[in-house]
Formats: structure tokens, sequence, C-alpha cells
């Protein structure tokens, strides 16, 4: 019987304490992995969260402007309307009116400025030569002048004529020395809706 003799050397067996470690260690990087995927995941989430409220937050900007432009057009409409419907429902001629306040006027009289302030009211500036003739002409248009409901000074102020003016006036009063001052006087006038229909009638 021939006898078995092994010359190799004889492995010896692993230690538990080596296993335990690689065990260990791989636990340990599925969990880094597992963290680092759940925060990477966690972190585009919020991105795509973040973006959409920007984009939320952008559409109800874009909305509230989009709004104060179509309010601010609705406003303007709403005016020009408002002045059309105004001027349709007042057709009443200027000139006219011009005319009747002219004739009331003295000798050299005459409107600077004529402006509607609302529908029968209306405020002329009147330049006159004498301040006492701003009184006689607020005289003449309650008294005289039927189109006039109601009239009343709103100012009187001297100016200085310019150079157009003082070469006349030379002309005009080379016996004096000095060029004579000027008023305007600025009346606040209510027109008669009445009396305005008949001059309106008139006219045509």
């Amino acid at each position: 019987m021939l006898a078995e003799i092994n010359l190799l050397p004889r492995k010896e067996p692993k230690s538990p304490a080596f296993l335990i470690l690689m065990i260990g260690l791989l636990l340990l990087f599925i969990s880094i992995s597992s963290f680092l995927g759940w925060k990477y995941m966690s972190l585009q989430e919020e991105k795509q969260v973040t973006e959409t409220a920007i984009s939320d937050v952008k559409v109800e900007q874009a909305t509230l402007q989009a709004k104060v432009v179509q309010s601010t057009d609705t406003e303007a409409v709403q005016q020009l309307q408002t002045a059309i419907e105004w001027v349709n429902r007042y057709p009443v001629k200027t000139v006219p009116i011009v005319d009747t306040l002219t004739k009331s006027l003295p000798k050299r009289g005459f409107i600077r400025e004529f402006a509607y302030t609302s529908e029968l009211v209306v405020q002329v500036a009147i330049q006159f030569d004498e301040s006492r003739e701003a009184a006689y002409f607020l005289s003449r248009l309650k008294v005289e002048t039927p189109i006039v409901k109601e009239a009343k000074i709103l100012s009187v102020e001297t100016f200085e004529v310019d150079e157009g003016d003082k070469e006349e006036e030379r002309q005009q009063f080379e016996e004096k020395e000095q060029v004579m001052p000027r008023y305007v006087a600025l009346y606040q006038i209510e027109m008669n809706r009445d009396e305005i229909d008949k001059l309106m009638k008139e006219e045509e």
C-alpha cells in the first residue's frame, strides 16, 4: 500500500473577520449609492417644482399686465365714447353764440378766448380799453342778452401791449405821452338752453 504525500503548502482558511469587513464595505457602498441616488432624484424634483412655480408666476404676471393694458384701453375707449355722445347730444354751433356776445361788447372790446367748461357753461376772456367796461359788459350780458342765463366775472387783469400794439397806440393817441394799459376780464357764462335752441333755429 502506497502512502500519499502532499508536498503543496496547506491553504489557511479565510478569516471570518475579513469576510465581515468585505460585506460591511459592500453594504456601505450600496447605502451611499442609494442615498446619492435618492438625493439626486429629490434635487431634480425640487428643480422641476421650482421651474413650474416660476412658469406659473410668469403666466400670472403676463395675465395681470394684459388686464392692466385692457383696463387702460377700455378706459380710453369709454372716455372717447363719452366725448362722442356729448358732441351728438349737444350740437350747438359756436359761431352764432360768439356773434351774439360780440354784439354786447363796447366798440374796442373783443374776445380773446372762448372755451366750453361743460354742456352749457363757457369761459370767455375779453379785452377792454378801460376796466369799467368789464362791469358794463357783465351788466349787458345779464340784462340784454337772452341766451345768457347767468354770468359772473372770474378775474380782471392788466397787461402790457406788444410793439405792434404800441405803434398803433402812438398813431391813435399821439397827444398822450404814455400808452394806455389794456384789461382782460375772464367771464363764466351759463347759457339758456331754450334761447340757444331758438338761436340755432334762426341760424338754420
